[in-house]
């Protein structure tokens, strides 16, 4: 890609269930739910939520109120927490396909913990069915074995992403990107092209190819999408197309918790050649469950003045590293102080040095900035099964990375060799 700009996009969901892990495959009832009882609370909870959304879109409170079938609703129980399973009446499922040429089933998944709807998610899929005995692994994104491709929708009528999986792998995410005229100043801006970027993965979660399919474009004053996906798409200064239409802020980890820069404890390579560490205790959380990973970051250091000043075609923010660091207001302090540039004796050529609190701040920023857009993309990041939210917060680390600091990466195998720090997240870092 020329340009992967990892723009907030749609709205921020939660899951509910206990950090408990569900064998789904093996889940009996051990009380029959009743299912008019929830029905009654589904319906309640709808007509509330209703009242409290301005706009209209194919899966919003007050549609779905209507349209679905609540008589014949299927129901997982396990304690506290069940899913339950409801269908679009058969009349009607069409009006929920993108084009005539698919052939989809349609389901909501309502989230439940004791007789309160925590969150919900429209799925649309090809494949395998959402069943009584699988509906905890598409509602958590614990694929065991299925086979398919699910398109999800949260309960702001976004759509938030597209999942293929064959034989339990994913086999792709498809997301929506966004690329404007200049990185960080969205209030410029008049216009947004709208991109569907699908990452193919082979069967041990390694990229093999990557592309960007062309959805549309939004602007100011023209905010009426004609295809289905741009539903719930911003204008360009701020209004909707049918979601809540807010600009990201100036600091994407404002507000909230975020991986503060002192976490970062790295350990030089000889002569200052790189800088490495094995972050532990990375996590998504949502207050009530904890997706913990560990990551191995590596960042190159003496780069060549050359590939420092000039845009790499991969660059994950379309501009160089020389100037992304001058325009990226939280690293624009670096150059000059934590990053030096030096002539090499040996071979009269410039390069650039990064010092230790360089690299904690931009990793620490790169981190951050991967971890709001993919919660914000991907259904329950903070399930302590979810495989796809770990792995797209390392690709989109990692490019942020690469386009500050050419040459680095980062990798969930860890070095045994080397420094190890400890995650430490908060409101306020100082």
């Amino acid at each position: 890609m020329n340009r992967l700009l990892f723009a907030v996009l749609l709205g921020l969901t939660q899951l509910f269930y206990s950090c408990k892990k569900f064998d789904n495959h093996l889940i009996k009832d051990e009380k029959k739910p009743d299912k008019k009882n929830v029905v009654s609370i589904l319906k309640n909870h709808l007509t509330t939520s209703s009242l409290f959304t301005k706009t209209k879109g194919r899966f919003t409170p007050d549609v779905l109120l209507e349209k679905l079938d609540f008589e014949n609703i299927k129901i997982t129980d396990k304690g506290n927490n069940k899913i339950v399973i409801a269908n679009f009446k058969k009349t009607l499922i069409s009006e929920y396909q993108t084009n005539s040429n698919e052939n989809l089933d349609s389901v909501v998944l309502f989230g439940f913990n004791a007789d309160t709807v925590i969150n919900y998610y429209i799925v649309n899929y090809t494949g395998d069915s959402i069943t009584e005995n699988n509906a905890f692994n598409f509602y958590t994104l614990n694929i065991i074995d299925e086979n398919g491709s699910y398109r999800y929708y949260n309960s702001d009528s976004k759509f938030m992403s597209t999942l293929d999986f064959e034989n339990g792998n994913l086999k792709s995410i498809g997301v929506f990107r966004k690329k404007i005229n200049r990185s960080f100043d969205l209030k410029n801006e008049s216009c947004i092209d709208w991109y569907i970027v699908t990452t193919f993965y082979d069967s041990g979660g390694n990229i093999t190819a990557q592309y960007e399919t062309y959805i549309g474009t939004t602007c100011d004053g023209n905010c009426t999408p004609s295809d289905p996906y741009l539903e719930s798409l911003e204008c360009a200064s701020g209004g909707s197309g049918g979601g809540s239409g807010e600009n990201p802020p100036s600091d994407p980890n404002a507000p909230g918790d975020k991986l503060c820069n002192t976490s970062f404890q790295f350990k030089a390579g000889t002569q200052d050649s790189f800088w490495e560490t094995n972050m532990r205790g990375l996590r998504f959380e949502n207050g009530q469950t904890t997706n913990d990973f560990d990551a191995y970051f590596f960042l190159a250091n003496g780069i060549l003045d050359a590939n420092f000043r000039t845009t790499s075609p991969n660059s994950a923010l379309g501009i160089s590293a020389y100037q992304a660091l001058q325009e990226i207001p939280m690293l624009s302090g670096l150059l000059g102080t934590h990053i030096h540039s030096q002539v090499s004796p040996s071979d009269g050529k410039i390069y650039w040095y990064f010092d230790h609190y360089a690299v904690q701040t931009i990793s620490s920023w790169a981190s951050n900035f991967a971890s709001a857009t993919v919660i914000l993309e991907v259904p329950g990041a903070a399930n302590p099964a979810n495989m796809i939210a770990r792995t797209e917060w390392r690709n989109r680390t990692e490019a942020l990375l690469k386009a500050v600091v050419p040459g680095s990466r980062v990798s969930f195998n860890t070095n045994s060799t080397t420094q190890n720090s400890i995650a430490w997240y908060g409101t306020n870092c100082n």
